[in-house]
């Protein structure tokens, strides 16, 4: 039971700390007149990116949790919880690694 609350553990930081990793993105902005077919946006998160620069309330060209969290850009949930997924993936498959490297020791 310890081990599954350290992988989660282990996953949520890796994902918030990926949130660093500068990326972009398109989106199309509903009810805006200047992105009808889709602006490019700075965004975060590795590997899919989550954390997006929001239209109009942020400051243009950075993207930030802290800004994420009070509503200033948008953290799209589904890409979180994929990059939440992959990072949990990574930890279990390292852990399972690391343990079958000390049994043959």
């Amino acid at each position: 039971m310890k081990n599954i609350f350290l992988h989660l553990f282990v996953a949520m930081m890796a994902a918030l700390i990926s949130s660093l990793v500068p990326r972009e993105v398109v989106a199309l902005i509903p009810g805006s007149e200047d992105c009808v077919q889709g602006c490019t946006f700075v965004a975060g998160g590795w590997p899919v990116a989550y954390l997006v620069d929001h239209h109009g309330i942020s400051p243009v060209g950075s993207v930030s949790l802290i800004m994420g969290f009070v509503g200033a850009d948008h953290i799209r949930t589904p890409e979180f919880l994929l990059t939440f997924m992959f990072w949990l993936m990574v930890s279990v498959v390292l852990w399972n690694g690391l343990k079958r490297l000390q049994l043959h020791k």
